[in-house]
């Protein structure tokens, strides 16, 4: 099931009433930041089981790093092209 959200906040109402094996949010969303974003589904959830990708414009290695830190399995640097997005969904399924 695909749904789209408008910022962090519905993201994490949805995720209270809905079960997802994938997210993907942004670095930049209305409302909180990605970073906060994952910080409190990892607070609410166990998100061990549910692929997280972080995505940014932020190429540094101390954005990565922090967004791993918070529980993103992936990230993707933005601009990204669709082909990208596909492969990394193709290996997280494995």
């Amino acid at each position: 099931m695909w749904q789209g959200v408008a910022g962090g906040r519905e993201g994490l109402s949805v995720l209270r009433s809905s079960r997802f094996d994938l997210v993907i949010c942004d670095y930049r969303m209305p409302e909180m930041n990605g970073f906060r974003f994952i910080h409190t589904l990892g607070t609410t959830y166990d998100i061990s089981t549910i692929f997280i990708i972080f995505t940014t414009t932020h190429s540094a290695r101390t954005v990565i790093d922090h967004a791993f830190s918070l529980g993103a399995t992936t990230t993707q640097v933005e601009p990204y092209s669709l082909e990208t997005l596909q492969t990394v969904l193709v290996l997280i399924r494995r």
